[in-house]
């Protein structure tokens, strides 16, 4: 008896043999796991993105906060040197703790301020802002330099050191604000080191009035 046409054709065709390792992957099961690590992986960077744009924001607010605080001081600093008689008067002045702008500042000393707001440096993308206040063009440095720099004063400033800081040209509040400005106006961004994910964060400006 001869086979029928369509049974030659059929087995002149064989369907080619079935790959089980598609076949697994293409099941329901499997395809529901492949979903959840995704959406677990997923949610961990997102997470983890979240917590450092929370972590950027936190630190450039509290740098912003500082750099009008420690810059408000050193105005403060200046005007007890115009207003004070003798160096007794403004050495009172010089070590106020008192704060200027934000309460949670109070008690702690200008030199504190300026070194916490360095250790946030490195964390901040941006470009110098160092550089507050100007340096003397006459040596470079002097007590009044230190004193608005980094908050250093001595125990007590003779009469011909205290009319020394009256003369200095950094007795000049308008080109501190100015200076302050520039830096408070900067874009400022998180760097790498945040967190291995590269968040971007949204600029934040602030300016002195």
């Amino acid at each position: 008896m001869k086979m029928p046409k369509w049974a030659k054709l059929q087995k002149a065709h064989k369907r080619p043999p079935r790959n089980e390792i598609l076949s697994t992957l293409g099941s329901p099961f499997i395809l529901w796991i492949l979903t959840a690590i995704f959406l677990t992986i997923g949610g961990s960077y997102f997470t983890k993105r979240q917590e450092c744009l929370q972590n950027a924001r936190s630190d450039i607010n509290q740098f912003l906060k500082m750099t009008i605080e420690i810059t408000h001081r050193r105005t403060r600093l200046l005007a007890g040197l115009e207003t004070s008689s003798n160096p007794i008067d403004f050495l009172k002045v010089v070590r106020s703790n008192s704060y200027s702008s934000y309460k949670d500042f109070d008690g702690q000393t200008l030199e504190s301020l300026v070194f916490e707001r360095e250790r946030l440096f490195p964390k901040i993308n941006s470009r110098s802002v160092m550089g507050l206040v100007r340096r003397n063009p006459n040596d470079g440095r002097s007590m009044l330099y230190d004193l608005l720099q980094g908050g250093i004063f001595v125990k007590g400033y003779t009469d011909s050191e205290f009319q020394s800081m009256k003369a200095d040209p950094l007795n000049n509040p308008s080109s501190i604000i100015s200076d302050a400005n520039s830096v408070l106006s900067h874009q400022y961004v998180p760097i790498a080191h945040y967190s291995r994910f590269h968040a971007i964060f949204f600029p934040m400006r602030s300016s002195l009035t």
